[in-house]
Order: C-alpha cells, then sequence, then structure tokens
C-alpha cells in the first residue's frame, strides 16, 4: 500500500517510479526472508540447548542461570513468553492440527526469545519450520488480530506432536519514558493502561524468566 501511494505521487517520472517500485518490492521481499527463514536457521545452529534472542532484544540476566537452570526449563525442554495480546486464533486451526480447545495453547506468545533443548523438541520445530514454510495458510489461521508472524507457530507445534511447553506467568511488562524523557521503570503490561499518556510512553517491551526477575528488554517502538 505504501508502494501504491508513493508511486502514485511519480506518475510523471517514470525513473522515478522504476526506482521506488523495485525498493518496494525489495523491502517486501526482506520482511518474508526475516520471518519465513529465520525458523531454518534456529534448526541449524549446532547447539542443543539454545536461548534464542531477536537482535534488539537486550538480556538482563545470564540466560544459563535464569533459564537453563530453571524448573520450567527441565521440566518441558521449551520456555516461551507470553505477548501483550488475547489468543485469536481461528477453530478450524484445532482440526487441521489434531489439537483440542482443551490443549490449546493458552494466551498469545512472543518470539523474541525462545529457550528449547532441541533434543527433546526436534520434532516440534520441523513442525514449526513446515508452518512457517506455509505461512499463507497458518499465520492467519494461528493470529487474527495482533501480531502476525513465527510467534505462534512454535506454541501450536509443539502441542501439534503431542509434547508440552512452559508458559511463562508474568505477563509482559513495558518499560519506556516519563514525564517529557524521564526514564521510567519497568511498569506491568496491567498497570499502564492506568497512567495518562502524558506521564508514560512505552517503548520497550520487558519480558520475565521464569522466577518473575526481569530476563530480557526488547525493542517495541521507534524512539527505543
Amino acid at each position: 500500500l505504501n508502494g501504491y501511494l508513493v508511486l502514485r505521487d511519480y506518475e510523471g517520472d517514470e525513473a522515478w517510479r522504476g526506482v521506488i517500485y523495485w525498493l518496494s518490492v525489495s523491502t517486501i521481499l526482506l520482511g518474508l526472508y526475516l520471518i519465513v527463514w529465520w525458523p531454518r536457521q534456529r534448526l541449524g545452529d549446532g547447539e542443543e540447548r539454545v536461548l534464542w534472542l531477536d537482535s534488539d532484544n537486550i538480556a538482563l540476566k545470564d540466560p544459563a542461570e535464569a533459564v537453563f537452570a530453571s524448573d520450567a526449563f527441565a521440566r518441558s525442554g521449551m520456555v516461551l513468553w507470553p505477548d501483550y495480546w488475547l489468543p485469536s486464533w481461528a477453530p478450524d486451526l484445532l482440526s487441521i492440527v489434531g489439537v483440542s480447545e482443551a490443549d490449546a495453547p493458552a494466551g498469545t506468545h512472543e518470539s523474541g526469545q525462545l529457550a528449547v533443548d532441541k533434543s527433546l523438541h526436534w520434532d516440534s520445530l520441523l513442525v514449526a519450520l513446515y508452518f512457517n514454510m506455509q505461512n499463507h495458510l497458518y499465520y492467519p489461521l494461528m493470529t487474527d488480530f495482533m501480531g502476525m508472524g513465527d510467534k505462534e507457530t512454535f506454541p501450536w507445534a509443539v502441542k501439534a506432536v503431542g509434547k508440552e511447553y512452559s508458559f511463562v506467568q508474568s505477563p509482559t511488562g513495558s518499560a519506556g519514558t516519563q514525564n517529557a524523557g524521564i526514564v521510567a521503570g519497568i511498569v506491568p503490561a496491567a498497570d499502564v493502561e492506568h497512567l495518562s499518556p502524558c506521564m508514560f510512553r512505552g517503548n520497550t517491551m520487558v519480558q520475565f524468566a521464569p522466577d518473575a526477575a526481569p530476563l530480557g528488554a526488547g525493542h517495541s517502538a521507534l524512539e527505543y
């Protein structure tokens, strides 16, 4: 849509139309590469126990202690983190994946960080890879509201192969600026709605370790 609007503004200049067209196409292709091929890189990185982090996600604690030594990781071999939103998967997904409504993933997930023992969840990761390769089908089935992408493919893949994962119970937090630039403390997502917009502006998603201590801070707005 952005490419179309810009091209329309340059109707009288064919050279500029061509340049802007290819820039728009390149941006779309780069986005698809990052979404679809990233899970492939996760499969083949050569490590067994892995905490994958987005490049804009800053670890606040040593994951060896905060995640891999936790009961949550030992119990299931995979730890996933919550997103802000309520689930919005399509009912048809249950029969397609072979999961009952009672066993469907609770909440939504955020894949800026993902901890997994690949020796225990190799089959889950292969199914997640399939979901991402068929993203035109599965992304809309898994998310019909906010945050469409690879993030819901991991919990649904685990459920599809009949395994379990550990879901961090601490709600996603928000950090940002307060009162025209004063750095705010970490504010739980549930409390943000009670603050005046002029008082707090979130720009960073904060995720917590299984023991509820802050674990990672990830970019969620331009003014990071």
